[in-house]
């Protein structure tokens, strides 16, 4: 029993791990495409993080995805994942100049679409 043990949290952190590289690649892809590289390296370097970038996120957070089955995980999940979405979301659209239906309507929520994506019904 402590050999299984010992071996599932190894697999959480390798887990953990890839997570935390995934995320590294995210910001540094979009950090990369705000930059406005144009150079061949660059370019390059940016078309191979965006190939695998969020798949490899979206992946590995499906991971460890459990049912809804009641009320009580929506709520949590709800307060957890589109309260920030909404409080944030629509700060940094009103902060913008835009409007909180220009948000509801936008389909990228201005860079907070992965909370709705994390959401999971």
């Amino acid at each position: 029993m402590e050999n299984s043990t010992q071996q599932n949290k190894k697999y959480y952190n390798e887990i953990t791990i890839a997570k935390g590289i995934g995320i590294l690649l995210v910001v540094l892809g979009h950090a990369l495409k705000q930059t406005g590289v144009s150079n061949v390296p660059g370019n390059a370097l940016i078309s191979i993080i965006y190939s695998f970038h969020m798949p490899l996120f979206a992946f590995l957070s499906g991971l460890f995805i459990k049912p809804l089955t009641n009320w009580r995980l929506i709520k949590k999940t709800l307060e957890r994942l589109c309260l920030p979405l909404i409080v944030i979301g629509g700060t940094y659209t009103l902060w913008r100049g835009r409007s909180l239906v220009d948000f509801a309507l936008n389909d990228f929520k201005y860079g907070f679409w992965y909370l709705l994506f994390l959401f999971r019904a």
